[in-house]
């Protein structure tokens, strides 16, 4: 990443997991034996979520992706963004996103 340090240090503090976006499993049962397989993630946006937050999260998700090794990358599961916004609420005593983004 080229971040500055001060930047690094700032994102750092709100990426935490009350501040991730919500992941629901999309199953699929198999026929055969009934049994369920996670086959994608739906994910729902966070309605207090400013769009340079958002940025700054995409950014460090595709550098962790372009890192990450070939059949890692081959067994990732899809990840499909909801037209719902997720339940969750602003986490208490989270820093201000417009100082610190």
């Amino acid at each position: 990443m080229n971040w500055s340090t001060k930047k690094v240090s700032r994102v750092a503090q709100v990426l935490v997991d009350q501040a991730m976006s919500s992941e629901e499993s999309c199953v699929e049962v198999d026929e055969v034996d009934g049994r369920g397989k996670t086959v994608a993630y739906q994910i729902s946006k966070l309605s207090w979520e400013s769009e340079r937050f958002a940025k700054a999260k995409r950014v460090l998700d595709d550098k962790y992706q372009s890192n990450l090794a070939q059949r890692c990358k081959d067994r990732l599961l899809p990840r499909h963004v909801s037209d719902q916004q997720s339940a969750r609420t602003l986490p208490d005593k989270f820093p201000n996103l417009a100082t610190i983004l």
